[in-house]
């Protein structure tokens, strides 16, 4: 399949998804709770799959495309900004949102120090536009340490309160994360190159639309209703909107500029 039709499926259906992700909040959820409301539950339930449906038409598109780029990207100007952004999401997240979700004092300092380490990358990351210095390929294995560490505490915090569609939702996006950067961490160190770049454009495709359709319509919500549907932090969202952002500027920057099809 042609990189031009799936990214026009992903322009087309993520609107969408969001949209919808905006309805099944204002509509089918309890605002107070987070939980369906239960005369509407099913229609709730119905919008998370043909979310999650999305992702897995996106998915399999994705493996269809055989066209692998030759090289990561180039560092570029929206790329090195979106980096900044995502940096200091990072480190506010890391030091302003720890202290309530996690139970134990090493998991605090633990998701500090990788917080840390993943801010400096994201920063390195941003300036190497602006001064070519050589980047050793092993840092780019940090983002992947800090989601893998961060999914985790996620799922640890959220399993008692499983059936709140945010905890769903969110623990997906943190995973298709994690998956994206592990492909990321691989594509710079020059690990299984023949397979990989379909993994991490699936991996890629599938974290942007779940980051988006989870963070956008919390924040649109959050500012409609007075901040009266706060059941993930205004940090978590902001952070989960940025790694998106980054995520889908890193594929447009490695698939289409200078190796489209």
């Amino acid at each position: 399949m042609k990189l031009n039709k799936i990214m026009t499926f992903f322009c087309i259906g993520l609107p969408i998804c969001v949209c919808l992700r905006i309805f099944q909040i204002v509509f089918t959820i309890e605002l107070e709770t987070g939980f369906y409301v239960n005369q509407f539950a099913t229609i709730g339930k119905i919008i998370s799959a043909v979310i999650f449906g999305f992702c897995a038409l996106l998915c399999y598109f994705a493996f269809k495309y055989y066209k692998a780029p030759e090289n990561p990207p180039k560092q570029n100007i929206v790329l090195s900004v979106v980096s900044i952004g995502l940096a200091a999401a990072t480190i506010l997240q890391a030091f302003g949102e720890s202290n309530y979700v996690l139970t134990f004092s090493w998991q605090v300092w633990l998701i500090r120090l990788l917080g840390v380490m993943a801010t400096a990358y994201f920063v390195m990351y941003a300036v190497k536009y602006y001064i070519d210095f050589k980047f050793p390929p092993i840092l780019h294995i940090i983002p992947c340490l800090f989601m893998i560490v961060r999914t985790a505490f996620i799922f640890i915090n959220t399993s008692s309160l499983a059936h709140i569609s945010d905890n769903v939702l969110l623990l997906a996006a943190y995973c298709a994360v994690l998956i994206f950067f592990l492909n990321y961490a691989k594509l710079y160190n020059n690990i299984d190159n023949e397979k990989n770049f379909r993994k991490m454009l699936a991996s890629g495709l599938v974290s942007a639309s779940l980051s988006l359709t989870q963070s956008l319509p919390h924040i649109v919500v959050n500012i409609a209703s007075g901040n009266k549907y706060l059941h993930v932090s205004h940090i978590s969202n902001i952070s989960v909107l940025l790694m998106g952002i980054f995520v889908l500027t890193f594929l447009v920057s490695h698939f289409f500029i200078g190796n489209k099809d």
